[in-house]
Order: C-alpha cells, then sequence, then structure tokens
C-alpha cells in the first residue's frame, strides 16, 4: 500500500513551553495516523479498517500543511479499495463533514475539503486523544 512517511510526533515536538495548540492538534493527528497503520503492519492489513476517519485526519493534515488533499490522494491513503473509500467520501459529502471541489487545473481530478463543523469536531478529538 502506498501511503505517507509521518515524522515521529515525540521527536518533532517543539522545545518551547509555549506551544502553538494548531502545531500539537497537528502532531496529534500524525500520531492516530501512525498509530493505525502500525496496528495494520502487525495485524495485517484490512482488520482494522476506518477509512472515514483516515480521509478526514489526512483531510485536517493537508489544511494544517497548506496543501490540497485529491480524491485520487485521498482514496490511496484510506487504506481501502477505492469502491469502498468513494462511497465514503460520497457519504461524507451528504453529511456535510467534507466538500469536493473541481480542480481549475485538471477538470479530470477534484480535491476535498473539511468543512467548519467537521474541523471543530475533528480537532476536540485529536486533542482528547493527545491529552
Amino acid at each position: 500500500m502506498v501511503g505517507h512517511v509521518y515524522p515521529d510526533p515525540q521527536t518533532s515536538v517543539p522545545a518551547s513551553p509555549h506551544v502553538d495548540t494548531e502545531e500539537l492538534t497537528r502532531l496529534g493527528v500524525l500520531k492516530i495516523l501512525e498509530f493505525h497503520r502500525g496496528i495494520d503492519n502487525h495485524l495485517g492489513t484490512g482488520l482494522f479498517e476506518a477509512p472515514c476517519l483516515m480521509i478526514l485526519l489526512e483531510l485536517l493534515l493537508a489544511e494544517f500543511e497548506k496543501r490540497r488533499l485529491s480524491i485520487k490522494h485521498a482514496v490511496i491513503n484510506s487504506g481501502v479499495p477505492q469502491s469502498t473509500a468513494l462511497r465514503w467520501i460520497d457519504r461524507m459529502v451528504a453529511q456535510g463533514l467534507i466538500t469536493r471541489h473541481a480542480n481549475p487545473a485538471d477538470r479530470r481530478s477534484a480535491h476535498l475539503g473539511l468543512t467548519a463543523d467537521a474541523r471543530r469536531i475533528l480537532s476536540a478529538f485529536v486533542r482528547q486523544v493527545r491529552d
């Protein structure tokens, strides 16, 4: 499976006592993604699937890193078959968690984005897991 190589959250923590909460949330997202990938490595791919959460966390991470996430890359990083990931994307769009935007540079592709509600919910979840 193609996936991200994430920096080690423990070695990436800023040394300053006045740590940026957005940076801590970004590091929390990385920690959750690495945890999930670690379970797959130990139990085998497909035994611990959470495509909705993985796509949402990848979108939050993309926002922190000031980059866009294409549907293609969301599907790849979800860790499930393409048809399954696309069904989850459609469901999350319908539920108002994510938005789909045409790529002006390439009309064959589209980008995904988080809604304000999803961003708020995910940030609270990540802070809870992190703390």
